[in-house]
């Protein structure tokens, strides 16, 4: 992964200055700004075809003595990484805490019933530690998912995971040996 160039200016009003490499933007919702820092990192800092760009936006640097007056707050890419990691991250502002918030991963597994299906939250850092923590409570045929929450459809007392609104789906599966896999990594096995 190359280095990518990443400023999000946090103001005090509750909005987001968020420049991406070429792309930038200003954002009063942080669950999209986040969306939008995630896709930057996962496509390598590909912003082609993105529509929105803003040049007040991008030529926008808050001064040293608006900073110092707690008028803005500049996080880089290491800044982002550090307060996602951290879990007691306290933020400078709900706008920060709530794009930090939004920037961690979401994983979920999706307990498939007969009559009925429920999704469960899961307290996981990456996705090894996702299938870790879910396999002790999953049964042959549930889903893991990495989402945003906005892909957990609810219906009444049910739940489901939308697979297209997934950045990894895997389902647990047992093999003719009794062996038990996630469908993503069929060589990596779990212990009952």
């Amino acid at each position: 992964m190359k280095n990518l160039k990443v400023t999000a200016i946090f103001d005090n009003g509750g909005g987001l200055t968020l420049q991406l490499g070429n792309f930038a933007h200003y954002y009063n919702d942080m669950a999209l700004a986040a969306e939008n820092y995630k896709d930057y990192i996962q496509s390598d800092g590909d912003t082609t075809g993105w529509e929105g760009h803003e040049p007040e936006a991008a030529d926008f640097e808050p001064d040293y003595q608006d900073i110092r007056n707690n008028g803005y707050k500049v996080m880089d890419k290491s800044d982002i990484d550090a307060a996602v990691a951290d879990p007691d991250y306290e933020p400078w502002g709900v706008n920060a805490e709530l794009f930090i918030e939004a920037v961690k991963s979401n994983y979920y597994y999706e307990g498939i019933g007969e009559c009925t299906s429920q999704v469960y939250k899961l307290d996981a850092n990456n996705w090894e530690d996702a299938k870790k923590e879910a396999f002790e409570f999953m049964h042959e045929g549930d889903i893991l998912a990495e989402c945003e929450p906005s892909a957990v459809n609810h219906e009444g007392d049910y739940a489901s995971i939308n697979k297209a609104g997934c950045r990894q789906y895997a389902m647990l599966c047992k093999n003719e040996d009794g062996k038990w896999y996630f469908d993503d990594a069929e060589d990596e096995y779990f212990e009952a």
